[in-house]
């Protein structure tokens, strides 16, 4: 089952990167633009509910764990949102791998993982990527999609810390549900988003990009949780990291993304091959 669930996984992330800028194309409003999204998206994996045992934490903590690990990801998916209105699809692809570098330095410093040679390496390498991709010579100051990028892979880092044992507390899709709608709550009361700046963002927008990605979106999550369930993990998680490079390749041909080609593709086989190291 593994193998399906990896592979779905790729398809979904593709089809999520590469959709979600088409929906930010023609975005008024970045803010209304996640927040619709991220409604479809919990809506939507509810219909699978049902086939899950109800599973509920039986103390406050879990709840409180909840309640941080959402306001990260809020922050997280409202900044993406103008992330991925600055930067080419297959670019975002890469950059949201530096996740992976704050999970793994939180291991070291906080939870005092032993260190180890490949992790740093692996490390070492998902930097140098971002570096070579984004950094262009006789330019002074770094792209600001650049640094919020950053930002919201910090933020990501956080709540995948708080989140990762938390959510074996939960029924899987109230768990992907509940961090997706709470995270639109909270960007709507801190943008004071009503509800005419999201129909509007739905009827001025591309319709059918703002669906699918939401739709999406959830399926991934789902999938990427169920194929760690499934198969083995330093087997999945590079098999995963394959999503990268297939954006880099859809993304040229799809979205027409033609610059820094050469670039994109060292840099998405240097993450799969840090991935590598990492697991």
């Amino acid at each position: 089952m593994w193998v399906i669930w990896v592979c779905s996984f790729i398809v979904l992330a593709v089809m999520f990167t590469q959709f979600y800028k088409i929906a930010t194309k023609k975005s008024q409003h970045h803010g209304a633009l996640t927040v619709l999204i991220q409604l479809i998206a919990g809506s939507s994996i509810m219909i699978i509910y049902p086939w899950f045992n109800m599973d509920l934490p039986t103390n406050l903590t879990g709840y409180l764990f909840l309640a941080v690990a959402v306001f990260f990801y809020a922050i997280s998916d409202r900044v993406n949102t103008t992330v991925r209105s600055g930067l080419e699809a297959s670019s975002f692809g890469i950059i949201n791998q530096l996740s992976t570098v704050f999970i793994i330095l939180a291991g070291f410093l906080i939870f005092k993982d032993p260190f180890s040679i490949s992790k740093i390496i692996g490390i070492i390498l998902i930097i140098f990527s971002n570096i070579m991709l984004f950094y262009k010579k006789g330019e002074g100051k770094i792209n600001k999609y650049v640094l919020l990028g950053i930002l919201a892979s910090l933020s990501y880092s956080i709540a995948i810390i708080l989140d990762v044992n938390n959510s074996l507390h939960f029924n899987l899709p109230s768990y992907v549900a509940m961090t997706l709608l709470f995270s639109a709550l909270i960007i709507i009361l801190f943008e004071n988003i009503g509800l005419d700046k999201i129909r509007a963002e739905f009827q001025n927008g591309n319709k059918a990009a703002i669906i699918i990605t939401g739709l999406s979106w959830s399926a991934m999550i789902f999938t990427q949780l169920r194929a760690y369930q499934s198969g083995n993990v330093s087997t999945i998680a590079p098999l995963l990291a394959l999503a990268v490079i297939s954006n880099v390749i859809i993304g040229y041909i799809f979205l027409k993304e033609r610059n820094s080609l050469l670039k994109k593709l060292i840099a998405a086989v240097l993450i799969i091959i840090s991935v590598i190291l990492i697991r």
